[in-house]
């Protein structure tokens, strides 16, 4: 017997094929537009009786759909839903029926495939073959964003070959850019212990937890002198220029995205003159 992937749910396997085909199904409407999409498409097909001059018929034939795919959404198995319905979802998402049924962690064997190999998102991988199918497509242009990735990733693969340790990771321009874009979520890490020394030679400690003086100490505040900060405010660091002697307060978060922003430019760098040798090797 076959085992199905961990804590699967249908509704939740429908939800994720619907949003990554940009329908949103916590709007109004969505089930009309679908159920409209299935006729259309021929997916689906009005009953024979049903013809052109017998709108009632087919309204309400459209209206049970849409309320077939509302309810698909809570259910918990594709063993809920019919064969039909089944095949149904199958031909609009163009997805494997072992996806639907919590085989296969992936819309497609393609996909599961791929993501398991590289971690790569379906997102992510559906716009790599669309930047394919475009060079394909388009004869007249290069596909500059196609070519750019690949070269970054050979870069990439080149300083891989040349670690003695096997670890995958170089520190690429994608690691920086990666910086960049969670600068916002980087904060001091917070102090929860205090060692200091005493006697020139004697060293004492104490921590967040400890009882002092019959008090149990809950936070610890050290602040710098001239400018209060307090050194776990999470956000702020406080600095002195050595030459004039003047205090300053730098906030972590631009601070890391100024770090984060100079790394991609140094790897631009890097890379634009790498791409230089590979130009003139041609």
């Amino acid at each position: 017997m076959r085992n199905k992937i961990p804590n699967y749910h249908f509704g939740k396997c429908l939800k994720y094929l619907y949003s990554i085909n940009e329908i949103d199904t916590s709007k109004r409407g969505w089930a009309d537009s679908v159920a409209s999409s299935l006729f259309d498409s021929g997916i689906l097909a009005y009953h024979s009786a049903n013809n052109v001059k017998n709108i009632d018929a087919r309204t309400k034939q459209k209206y049970s759909v849409k309320k077939s795919l509302q309810n698909h959404l809570a259910k918990n198995s594709a063993e809920e839903i019919s064969v039909q319905w089944l095949s149904v979802y199958c031909n609009y998402f163009d997805c494997s029926a072992d996806y639907l049924m919590g085989y296969i962690e992936k819309p497609t064997y393609a996909l599961t495939d791929i993501n398991e190999k590289t971690g790569l998102s379906v997102e992510a991988i559906t716009a790599l073959e669309l930047l394919k199918s475009d060079t394909e497509n388009i004869h007249l242009f290069h596909n500059i964003e196609l070519e750019t990735l690949d070269f970054i990733l050979k870069s990439i693969r080149k300083k891989q070959i040349l670690q003695k340790n096997g670890i995958g990771f170089t520190e690429s321009i994608f690691h920086f850019i990666g910086l960049y874009l969670c600068s916002g979520e980087i904060v001091k890490e917070r102090s929860d212990s205090i060692r200091y020394r005493y006697d020139d030679k004697h060293f004492g400690f104490f921590k967040v937890g400890d009882t002092i003086d019959n008090h149990i100490v809950q936070n610890i505040y050290v602040n710098y002198n001239d400018t209060k900060i307090n050194i776990n405010d999470l956000e702020k660091l406080s600095v002195l220029n050595v030459n004039n002697n003047q205090h300053y307060v730098l906030n972590i978060s631009r601070l890391f995205k100024a770090h984060a922003f100079d790394g991609i430019q140094e790897k631009l760098i890097e890379l634009s003159d790498e791409w230089k040798k590979e130009s003139h090797k041609d």
